[in-house]
């Protein structure tokens, strides 16, 4: 059976997910936090390099209200917090690799020289030690780290735009340059065109990178030839970030982030309380401006020899927002949303409190001031108002006359509004359940879909239910009206029969088919009203079957037991069709059902791995392509299972 709302189902979660995708750009990037280093020690002291970025930490120094710290999920107190620059026993190191190819002459290398030198002279005067890698036709080490900012100035002052682009051969010197070093390294690597001559493939160089621990922050020039995947894979593949510039006047404040990405680097110190095992789960949370980003490492644990004392409370992070207006503000949503849902529902039944009311309404000696009363806040007023506000959304013809014929199918008291009433409040309230649950409004279109279609889905497994029972009981209500018309009864006395002795949902359909003909509808017209109604192709033969007997006399209760047994014949049939696909569709379950608890498990698991698939641009992409494969999936495996007999 065709469902209209799959459609436009299909093409907003495709236009959500293409959203969320975004293109690669500094502004999209997430908040991001990456354990550098952990020394821990026998005595209980313990020393954490983290790496904090993203655009929310740009111009900030982070403190201790920022940064906390797990192990192995027990909380530490005492966290002091230090930047790497200011710390005494750190050392800082800053690779710069510079894109001198032909395409950068003029304005772009000017610009680009006059950002790498202001940034070798912050750098280095804030403790931190530069050198420099040009990269062109080939790759050259300029200037190997040195906290003397004076050789890097001469070095870029001479670079000179020319011949061909080895980005990954660049990015391979700088990393043999940067191997020497003992201490944190990093890299900025500036570059407005795609690799053409390297040496080197992009996997090496992004290997090269990951094993000595240098992350990548790319500073990208947008021009035609630039090439953001490569530039990307460098970033993302190591750790690092991408920052775009749109022009060359854009250069300055791109080494500018970049220097801030690069200095938002802290060195945690606490003393934690012993714990006896080998291996110890360090979990580091940066909270910034309401984003959540948090690593886990495991280290090997120095302090088993020493006899662990009362171990703290476990304290388990709840998947909240940092800031508690986000979840008071979305609970509140959900409440008014679940308010307006309760609301209709006391509608939709008609009680007797209900009819009370309305015979007091027509009283003629009702005072005014107390009508007004009533009329302000009756339930039904605000209904009508929420229908009449719906019935003004633009939708496709005969929209409302099909959900309704649904909504009748499964029996239940609600108009078509009152329903897209329901709709609407369960998405506001999935959609802020979403964002109260996870404080990212990532999640907000995702909780808005699956609010909104929660009812359609219940509708459409009720309206199922309810046609399957009907076509289990029709062979029995057609031997019902065969024997009551054979005990001389006529065909409105034995469909009275059926209201009686057959259970729901046939007595309930054959009682509207009774009531509409004492209310002077013709009863063949009342009979293919219900036959269009539960859309059985069945009974719209027995419809036709007693049509044709009233226009052309015949045996009535023979013609009945007839078409009863040859829907016996076809019930047994798709009985034996279900059991001999039951195999097929449980596996189908099993398979389609892998893919969510694998993600489940895995994020239960090891939490910081399953986040790289949103919190970085490939990550995302990767999502999309899975999850159409998997909609793909379900499609094909659905059109093997379902057998129509």
């Amino acid at each position: 059976m065709q469902r209209p709302y799959r459609i436009p189902l299909l093409l907003l979660l495709v236009v959500t997910a293409l959203a969320w995708a975004g293109p690669v750009s500094a502004q999209t990037d997430p908040l991001s936090v990456r354990v550098r280093e952990a020394q821990l020690a026998p005595d209980g002291g313990t020393r954490v390099v983290v790496s904090v970025t993203g655009p929310a930490t740009d111009g900030q120094v982070l403190g201790a209200g920022d940064l906390a710290v797990l192990e192995g999920g027990v909380a530490v107190d005492g966290v002091e917090v230090t930047p790497l620059l200011e710390d005494q026993a750190a050392a800082l190191a800053v690779m710069l690799v510079i894109d001198v190819s032909g395409s950068t002459v003029g304005e772009p290398i000017a610009a680009a020289k006059a950002a790498a030198t202001a940034f070798a002279t912050e750098f280095t005067a804030a403790g931190g030690l530069v050198g420099l890698v040009s990269f062109g036709e080939t790759a050259q080490l300029l200037t190997p780290l040195t906290t003397d900012p004076a050789p890097v100035r001469a070095a870029i002052e001479g670079l000179v735009a020319e011949g061909e682009t080895a980005l990954y051969d660049g990015v391979a010197v700088a990393t043999d340059a940067l191997a020497e070093f003992d201490g944190i390294r990093n890299m900025i690597v500036f570059s407005d065109g795609a690799d053409t001559v390297s040496a080197t493939t992009l996997g090496a160089a992004v290997s090269g990178a990951l094993d000595i621990e240098a992350p990548v922050t790319t500073v990208a020039l947008a021009t035609e030839a630039l090439d953001p995947a490569a530039i990307a894979a460098l970033a993302d593949g190591t750790g690092g970030r991408v920052i775009e510039a749109d022009d060359s006047g854009s250069l300055a404040a791109a080494f500018d982030t970049a220097a801030a990405a690069v200095a938002s680097q802290y060195v945690l110190t606490y003393t934690a309380t012993p714990v006896e095992t080998a291996d110890l789960d360090l979990t580091v949370t940066a909270t910034v401006a309401g984003d959540i980003a948090r690593d886990v490492v495991t280290v090997t644990n120095p302090r088993i020899a020493i006899s662990a004392g009362p171990a703290p409370a476990v304290i388990v992070q709840p998947l909240t927002p940092a800031e508690p207006w986000v979840l008071w503000a979305g609970l509140g949503a959900a409440f008014a949303a679940i308010l307006t849902l309760v609301t209709v529902l006391v509608v939709a039944v008609r009680s007797e409190g209900e009819s009370r009311r309305l015979k007091k309404a027509f009283r003629v000696h009702t005072n005014v001031a107390e009508r007004r009363r009533q009329r302000d806040f009756d339930p039904a007023a605000l209904s009508r108002r929420a229908g009449e506000l719906i019935d003004h959304l633009p939708m496709p013809a005969g929209f409302d006359s099909r959900l309704q014929k649904r909504i009748d199918r499964a029996a239940w008291p609600l108009r078509a509004t009152e329903f897209l009433s329901i709709q609407i409040a369960a998405g506001i309230a999935g959609s802020a359940l979403a964002w109260a649950l996870t404080g990212s409004l990532v999640f907000v279109p995702v909780g808005l879909i699956v609010g909104a279609f929660a009812p359609r889905v219940v509708l459409d497994r009720k309206v199922s239910a309810r046609s399957g029972a009907f076509m289990e009981q029709l062979p029995d209500t057609l031997g019902l009206l065969a024997g009551s018309l054979k005990a001389g009864y006529g065909l409105v006395q034995a469909i009275d029969t059926v209201v009686r002795e057959a259970s729901p949902p046939t007595s309930e359909e054959f009682a509207r088919v009774l009531t509409e003909t004492r209310l002077g509808m013709p009863l063949a017209e009342s009979l293919q009203g219900m036959a269009e109604r539960l859309e059985s192709e069945d009974f719209g033969w027995v419809v036709m079957a007693i049509n044709i007997q009233a226009e052309v006399g015949g045996n009535l209760a023979h013609l009945l037991e007839t078409v009863a047994d040859t829907l016996r014949g076809r019930e047994q049939v798709r009985r034996q069709v279900r059991t001999l696909s039951a195999e097929g569709k449980l596996s189908a379950y099993v398979l389609l059902g892998l893919v969510p608890a694998m993600a489940l498990y895995m994020f239960a698991v090891n939490p910081s791995y399953m986040s790289l698939l949103w919190t970085t641009s490939l990550g995302r992409s990767m999502l999309i392509v899975g999850g159409t494969l998997l909609l793909g999936g379900v499609i094909g495996i659905k059109k093997v299972i379902n057998i129509d007999v």
